[in-house]
């Protein structure tokens, strides 16, 4: 791996860990939501304008469809993700939301879409699932809350896998 695709993995990374940290630490759920959604679409609007004019292509009403479902979804997502975040701890509902949308887009892939993935993705992908859930498991706390963050946490991940199919 070249040290800018090694450099700019690393700081994905650290700007993923750190923007689900500062959504768990948020003061007001929705507010930052919104703003955060705000900031990025300040920040995606001028390269998707140049990218419209430069190759303008067209969308169709089925296009327009996925989009509007797309942004429904993530719309969703945030807002599970707040409450998971309001009701559990970051060490439980990040894992969880993060290890169940991939393993409920794979079986939604494979049961629905007739995906046929090679034994050695399937390995892959089992292997970090459950890597993701161990982090979960070692997770304490069975109060009523933690409960709420784990229903959260759960749809939030049903979430990630919908948007990604």
């Amino acid at each position: 791996m070249s040290p800018l695709a090694l450099t700019l993995v690393l700081v994905s990374a650290f700007a993923h860990a750190a923007w689900n940290l500062l959504a768990k630490t948020a003061g007001s759920g929705a507010q930052f939501v919104w703003l955060t959604a705000l900031a990025g679409t300040i920040l995606y609007l001028p390269p998707a304008a140049v990218a419209l004019a430069y190759a303008p292509g067209s969308f169709s009403p089925t296009a327009l469809l996925f989009m509007a479902v797309s942004g429904a979804l993530h719309a969703a997502y945030f807002v599970l993700l707040q409450r998971a975040y309001r009701n559990g701890d970051l060490s439980l509902v990040y894992p969880l939301a993060r290890g169940t949308g991939p393993l409920l887009a794979t079986a939604a892939a494979i049961a629905l879409l007739g995906e046929r993935p090679s034994a050695i993705a399937l390995l892959g992908g089992a292997m970090i699932v459950l890597a993701v859930l161990s982090l979960a498991g070692s997770a304490s706390g069975s109060g009523l809350s933690t409960r709420a963050g784990v229903l959260y946490a759960l749809l939030t991940g049903t979430c990630i896998a919908a948007y990604t199919l």
